[in-house]
C-alpha cells in the first residue's frame, strides 16, 4: 500500500487522458481515506466509549441509591424514583448502542464496496 500510497501522490490526474482522470482522481481520493480511517476510527472508539460511560455510571448510582433505600426501608416513592431513573439510564444505552451498530454495520457496507 506504501508503494501505491507514494506513486499516487506523484500522478497529476489533470494532465492524464481524460478517460481516466476520474480512475485516477478516485484512486488518489480512496488511498486519501484507507490511510484516514485507523484515526477516525480511534477518535470515534473515545468517543463512543464517553459516552457509554456516562450513562452507565449514572445507572450504577441509582441502582446503588435504590439498593440503600431497600436497606433502609425507604418511602416507596423516592425508591419508585430512583428505579425510573435506573429505566431511563439503561434505555439511554440502548439507544447509543443501536446507533453504533448501525453506524458500524454502515462502515462494514461501505468497506465491501
Amino acid at each position: 500500500m506504501n508503494d501505491a500510497t507514494h506513486y499516487l501522490k506523484t500522478v497529476d490526474a489533470k494532465v492524464m487522458p481524460s478517460k481516466v482522470q476520474s480512475f485516477a482522481q478516485n484512486s488518489k481520493h480512496l488511498i486519501h481515506k484507507l490511510h484516514q480511517n485507523p484515526e477516525n476510527e480511534k477518535v470515534f472508539s473515545s468517543y463512543a466509549a464517553h459516552e457509554l460511560r456516562s450513562p452507565l455510571t449514572a445507572i450504577k448510582t441509582h441502582i446503588q441509591l435504590a439498593q440503600l433505600m431497600v436497606e433502609q426501608q425507604a418511602s416507596s416513592p423516592k425508591l419508585q424514583q430512583s428505579l425510573q431513573q435506573v429505566h431511563l439510564g439503561i434505555r439511554r444505552c440502548t439507544q447509543l448502542l443501536e446507533q453504533l451498530l448501525a453506524l458500524s454495520s454502515t462502515d462494514q457496507v461501505l468497506s465491501d464496496i
